[in-house]
Order: C-alpha cells, then sequence, then structure tokens
C-alpha cells in the first residue's frame, strides 16, 4: 500500500471541506479557523472554528485532534470577558483558514481588553463549574476507561487556569 504525506495545508482544505459539508445550512458561513496550543509531537492538535452563526457550541475529540466550533456571536460574548477559551487561541494561534485581515482586527481588539470586574467573575464561575466538571467525572475504581480520565484531567486543569486567570487579571486592575 502507498502511503502519501500530504502537507498541512492539505489537509486543512480537506478538513475544511468536510466541516463546510457536514455543517452546510446548518452553522452558515465559516469565517476562519485557528490552529493553537502546543506544537510537541506528543500533543494533540487544537482548532477553534468560528461560524458565522451556531446554535451551540460545540466540540469534537477524534483522538490527537481537539476541534471546538463557536458563532461570531459567542466569540464577541467570551471576548468581552476574556475568557483564555477564545483569547488564547486568538492570541497565540496560527490563522489556518480565513480572512487574515479580520482576524488581525480581532487580535487587536483582544489585545486592548479592558479588564473588569465582570470578567473577573466570569472567570471564577467558569472555574468552578470546571471543577465539578472534573468532580462528576472522578473515576469510581481504578478500572475506568482513558475517556474519564481525560474528562477527570481537562476538567481539573481547566479549573486552574480559570482560577489562574482571575487571579492575574484581579492583580493588574
Amino acid at each position: 500500500m502507498l502511503k502519501v504525506a500530504l502537507c498541512e495545508t492539505c489537509l486543512m482544505d480537506e478538513f475544511v471541506k468536510i466541516g463546510q459539508k457536514l455543517t452546510d445550512g446548518c452553522h452558515g458561513l465559516l469565517r476562519f479557523v485557528i490552529k493553537y496550543g502546543s506544537e510537541s509531537k506528543n500533543s494533540d492538535t487544537d482548532y477553534l472554528a468560528v461560524y458565522k452563526n451556531l446554535y451551540r457550541t460545540q466540540s469534537i475529540t477524534a483522538g490527537c485532534l481537539d476541534f471546538w466550533a463557536i458563532s461570531e456571536n459567542s466569540l464577541e460574548k467570551y471576548i468581552q470577558v476574556v475568557d483564555p477559551f477564545v483569547t488564547e487561541p486568538i492570541l497565540t494561534g496560527k490563522i489556518v483558514y480565513g480572512d487574515n485581515d479580520e482576524v488581525y482586527s480581532i487580535i487587536e481588539r483582544v489585545s486592548s481588553i479592558e479588564i473588569t470586574p465582570e470578567a473577573i467573575r466570569h472567570l471564577i464561575a467558569r472555574s468552578f463549574k470546571s471543577f465539578d466538571v472534573a468532580c462528576n467525572v472522578v473515576p469510581s475504581d481504578s478500572n475506568s476507561d482513558q475517556v474519564s480520565n481525560r474528562e477527570y484531567w481537562s476538567g481539573l486543569s481547566y479549573s486552574i487556569s480559570y482560577w489562574c486567570f482571575a487571579k492575574a487579571y484581579k492583580k493588574k486592575r
């Protein structure tokens, strides 16, 4: 069997085409996709996709691929409360699909946003919510499957991250 190595751009083009076909008519126009997170060989690959319309935030985890899809309206809400769910990909990620100028204008807005008491409250609430998620998937025995463990550790790490962001932003005020 012949194995073909595809470049990242080719893979992203196919990924976007599949995503558009799966969501055609459901979410509207795909605005942009950002790849973010660790680039190390053993880490997962994270993508944030922003759609014109989306009824609810969706995530897909497939092996080492984590794909988050949100609407433009949700993106704006997350930006206003400086939520790292969107600010991390925007500030540290790489644009793999979409209009660079549009994304750069969003990057400039995120870079200059004022930290409000509402944003700090939001981050603390997200910390507690993530901790609650982690507590609800605690393995009941030592034979639990990997999915539960991943959900547990993800929830716990999100909880700590949100708490640390809230604490850091509160010091900046």
